[in-house]
């Protein structure tokens, strides 16, 4: 069995464009059984906060409770079905310890579920060593 590469995707932006094809891509790694981490940072952080995903646009400034709604007329997962496929696929969710400083975010302000850890670029960067790295 050859050894499975940590995928460890970036979200720096809070576009839900963005932030819905880094979630698709990574629920593909992580059901590939490559170990795989969403890094939440910068304006992308809410995001993992209590009614944070509904707080957030596309750039043509469709709100995300529209684009959900568009991709579940399609036939496609919205925020939170790719967020429970992500779960149980044992994909890890984090947020930045910059950004939780910056933004003023409480633990008791995090999501639930999934879990969420925060962590350090630092310590991003050692437990992803040898992977491959996106940006979004």
């Amino acid at each position: 069995m050859s050894k499975k590469y940590p995928m460890t995707l970036i979200i720096l932006s809070p576009d839900v464009d963005k932030i819905h094809m880094a979630m698709t891509l990574a629920v593909t790694a992580a059901s590939e059984g490559r170990p795989t981490s969403l890094f939440f940072a910068k304006k992308a952080a809410d995001v993992l906060t209590r009614g944070g995903w509904d707080r957030l646009c596309q750039a043509e400034g469709y709100a995300a409770g529209a684009f959900d709604a568009h991709h579940e007329n399609a036939g496609l997962p919205d925020f939170a079905l790719l967020a429970q496929a992500l779960g149980a696929v044992n994909a890890r969710f984090l947020i930045c310890d910059a950004a939780v400083t910056e933004y003023g975010i409480t633990s008791d302000q995090l999501l639930s579920h999934p879990h969420i850890e925060v962590l350090s670029l630092g310590e991003l960067l050692k437990q992803g060593f040898g992977g491959d790295w996106m940006t979004f």
